[in-house]
């Protein structure tokens, strides 16, 4: 078998005069999860097409598995190569396992064999055959469709697999499901996939190699992290966005790490505290004094230990040996607390010991790729006023 499941070489699509493909000259390795990816109109589909000769090139030539897309038979040749499109195409009067095994039929497979292929592609797309096999695909779920999609396009055992934007008219929900999947899919199965996508974050989760496309023309063909750290121009660095990794390359200090950090007063009480950390989502509060001086932390082992003494207050039961630093202490420093502490945040002083907020892993790397980290409250203590009246 050639190195390159899918060649292109010096490919042009012209639709009248205008060249939605130009001169794209790329090689896809065996075994690569490769994402196609760029703004509307860049020619990302057209490529993907191209490819099962859904859409024939007007200038040059497309290999797969070593052998020219124009020499072979359009009807055999997308036999042999998987494709899953955005709206499923379920044939509706077809059962799921008539659906899945459609492909294997018209290529003759005999029908003993058929059976076993069916629960053993439904084990692997996560579905229950016993459960499964004889619905219809007006009985599923939009993911659940896309999922058979995704084992109609693996019946026949292909080397090759196209999707095109497979899960973007799916919920988000359905949509991150399915993009695990994929990933462990892929382990599984090891086939190519070229997988057109038009969300960056998609691409960056599920992709060996990303190629990135502009008015038709590859702008870049990377790894997701070297396309992360060195973006080719402009264009790369506004459409993988902006601010990810921007502290990358420079030194990061405490100050660029810092978030707030929710507090409360020594006199509560401990059902007091479960109750604001239950509110704000967090596993710990600060206790600060009137003047805002930090005075210590308080976890759920201390109030689980304690909570039994109804006159305990938060002070009573806080730990005061808790590791802290300042705006001036050295980031790998209080990275080191931070593993060594285990609570999931350090306190941050300034000259007089008053609490001016928190390090937290979230906030780390929050300031290292704000965009692709949805900002995490759970183990991020936030700031309610100093004089301890809860919010």
């Amino acid at each position: 078998m050639p190195d390159h499941a899918v060649e292109f070489r010096h490919v042009v699509k012209r639709f009248g005069q205008t060249k939605v493909v130009q001169d794209l000259n790329l090689s896809v390795p065996q075994g690569r999860l490769v994402t196609m990816i760029g703004p509307s109109g860049c020619g990302k589909t057209t490529t993907l097409k191209m490819v099962n000769r859904l859409i024939d090139p007007s200038e040059g030539d497309i290999l797969v598995d070593g052998a020219s897309v124009r020499q072979q038979n359009p009807v055999e040749l997308r036999r042999n190569i998987g494709y899953v499109i955005q709206h499923i195409g379920l044939f509706p009067h077809m059962t799921i396992e008539e659906n899945i095994t459609l492909v294997p039929r018209l290529k003759g497979e005999k029908k003993r064999n058929l059976l076993g292929k069916t629960e053993e592609l439904l084990d692997l797309v996560g579905l229950d055959p016993s459960i499964y096999r004889h619905r219809f695909p007006r009985e599923l779920s939009g993911g659940q469709q896309q999922r058979i999609g995704v084992a109609r396009a693996l019946a026949a055992d292909p080397n090759l697999v196209l999707m095109d934007e497979p899960f973007s008219a799916l919920d988000p929900i359905s949509r991150e499901q399915l993009q695990d999947e994929l990933v462990k899919l892929q382990l599984a199965v090891k086939k190519t996939i070229l997988f057109v996508t038009h969300d960056m974050d998609e691409a960056l989760k599920i992709a060996d190699q990303i190629v990135l496309m502009k008015n038709g023309v590859m702008v870049q063909n990377d790894s997701p992290d070297q396309l992360l750290r060195h973006p080719k121009d402009e264009f790369v660095r506004e459409f993988v966005g902006e601010k990810r990794f921007s502290s990358v390359g420079r030194t990061l200090n405490v100050q660029d790490v810092l978030t707030s950090a929710v507090t409360i007063a020594a006199n509560r009480g401990l059902a007091e505290a479960i109750v604001v950390m239950r509110r704000r989502k967090v596993n710990g509060l600060i206790i600060t004094g009137s003047a805002g001086e930090y005075l210590g932390v308080l976890g759920v082992n201390e109030i689980y230990e304690n909570y039994g003494d109804e006159l305990s207050h938060v002070s009573d039961v806080m730990s005061k040996n808790a590791p802290t630093a300042t705006l001036n202490t050295d980031l790998p420093t209080v990275l080191m607390l931070l593993e060594q502490e285990g609570r999931g945040y350090i306190p941050i002083l300034d000259e007089r010991e008053r609490l001016v907020g928190v390090v937290t892993r979230a906030s780390v790397i929050s300031a290292m790729a704000p965009p692709l980290i949805n900002e995490v409250k759970a183990d991020e203590p936030v700031m309610a006023n100093v004089s301890g009246k809860l919010e």
